[in-house]
């Protein structure tokens, strides 16, 4: 199930994130950014829109690497770029 593989666990707001055995602090508009991918992914739409999680982040930043460019684990670990299309996914 998703609350279980990689250890990805969001607590309440999104704003703590326990994945692949460490605890991730984050902003609010990453926070709101993970959510709705989450909650997309859990309905079954795997693959995301960039300009869809940009606009639900409701931040200033205008790529996804901007706005998680200073967490570790986030880019190319929980979220993956489908290279041929401006989507990302959710590993969970």
């Amino acid at each position: 199930s998703p609350e279980n593989s990689n250890d990805f666990n969001p607590k309440g707001d999104f704003s703590i994130l326990s994945y692949d055995g460490t605890q991730i602090y984050l902003s609010k508009n990453q926070a709101k950014a993970i959510q709705y991918m989450y909650t997309e992914t859990i309905k079954g739409n795997i693959y995301l829109k960039h300009k869809d999680i940009i606009t639900a982040s409701e931040g200033s930043e205008i790529s996804i690497m901007e706005l998680f460019k200073d967490k570790d684990k986030i880019m190319g670990d929980l979220i993956t770029r489908r290279t041929a299309m401006n989507e990302y996914r959710l590993n969970i």
